[in-house]
């Protein structure tokens, strides 16, 4: 009876341990495997934040670089416009000269080509048989005057000769002349400073320390005469 009693009353106790001890295993194992989930969870927001800024840093990077490569484009395009420009207007200037030159060489040339003189006639000769006849003498008459030559036509002279360098009206507004620092002859006093003679003699021999050269083997004296003149009209 008395062990019967107390398997009694241990029994309950130690089956009361068992049941305890079971119940609160699964308790600790949810509270630790829920743990993991949300270090999980907060592991993978961490990671996703992270991608979505080296995204937005990596776009940001991609826009700089090229707002920096279009400027880039646009100032090398700048350079090559104005290094097109450039080259455009030196070869008209080289165009300008070299037209202006071929006039001078073709001018030259002219002046250089003997004039190509008719062979003289063969004089009859005299029959011997015959003895020739005294011709009478004739009194010397007075050989009559060459006539005069064309009229020179010195607008024409100048406009061939002077406007690629002095321009139409005397401006000097060519290129030739801008490039050389040509004196405009329309300016008030230019007419009163250069003498119908000063310009004849710069016509003729040219003109030192500028780019005016002689005339005197392509221009006959009164061509030169005309075109001074002419010239002379052109300023004031």
């Amino acid at each position: 009876m008395l062990l019967r009693s107390i398997y009694s009353g241990i029994l309950p106790v130690l089956l009361g341990s068992v049941l305890a001890t079971g119940c609160d295993a699964p308790k600790d194992d949810t509270k630790a495997k829920a743990g993991d989930k949300v270090k999980a969870d907060d592991k993978g927001k961490a990671d996703d934040k992270g991608k979505a800024d080296a995204k937005v840093d990596a776009k940001a990077a991609d826009e700089a670089k090229a707002a920096d490569d279009a400027k880039a484009a646009d100032e090398a395009k700048a350079a090559d416009d104005a290094k097109a420009a450039d080259e455009a207007k030196a070869a008209d200037d080289a165009k300008a000269a070299d037209a202006a030159a071929a006039d001078a060489n073709a001018d030259d040339a002219k002046a250089d080509t003997p004039e190509q003189k008719a062979p003289p006639k063969a004089e009859p000769k005299a029959s011997p048989k015959t003895p020739p006849k005294a011709e009478p003498k004739a009194e010397p008459k007075a050989e009559p005057k060459a006539p005069a030559g064309p009229a020179i036509d010195a607008k024409a002279v100048y406009l061939k000769k002077c406007k690629a360098c002095h321009g139409v009206s005397g401006k000097a507004d060519t290129k030739l002349g801008e490039k050389h620092e040509i004196e405009d002859w329309t300016k008030p006093g230019w007419k009163a400073k250069w003498s119908q003679a000063k310009v004849v003699e710069i016509i003729t021999n040219g003109k030192s320390g500028t780019k005016m050269k002689a005339f005197k083997t392509k221009l006959t004296p009164e061509e030169i005469e005309a075109v001074a003149k002419y010239s002379r009209k052109l300023g004031k």
